[in-house]
């Protein structure tokens, strides 16, 4: 596997890490909201 592939990849991982990070916190914010 070359370097190329392998930074692609990582790029990918990172992005979908972030997403599911921001998803997380909204869902967690929408939690929060109805325990009010």
């Amino acid at each position: 596997e070359d370097l190329t592939e392998m930074v692609n990849k990582l790029a990918t991982d990172v992005t979908t890490h972030e997403e599911a990070l921001s998803f997380a916190a909204e869902s967690f914010r929408e939690m929060k909201d109805e325990m009010k």
